[in-house]
């Protein structure tokens, strides 16, 4: 199952709230604000920000703009 990233007062707002609306088998692990730069999340998104959705194969996307896209093309439906 996919993870999603995230912390309160960021824009991974929006994501997380889609998983929510479109019911996606999505796991959310919210993180405490500082965990972004540890470097056990470093090793998931380098760039330290968040949202970052990690998939099963350790792929990565690291943006909300893409997140939203992968989420609505792989669990939205028609329209």
């Amino acid at each position: 199952m996919p993870t999603l990233y995230t912390m309160p007062g960021t824009c991974s707002l929006a994501p997380n709230i889609a998983i929510a609306w479109l019911d996606a088998p999505v796991e959310v692990h919210n993180m405490a604000y500082g965990d972004h730069k540890r470097d056990e999340y470093l090793a998931i998104n380098p760039k330290g920000k968040v949202p970052a959705i990690r998939f099963e194969d350790g792929d990565v996307l690291t943006e909300a703009a893409a997140i939203l896209a992968w989420l609505g093309a792989e669990h939205g439906g028609e329209g």
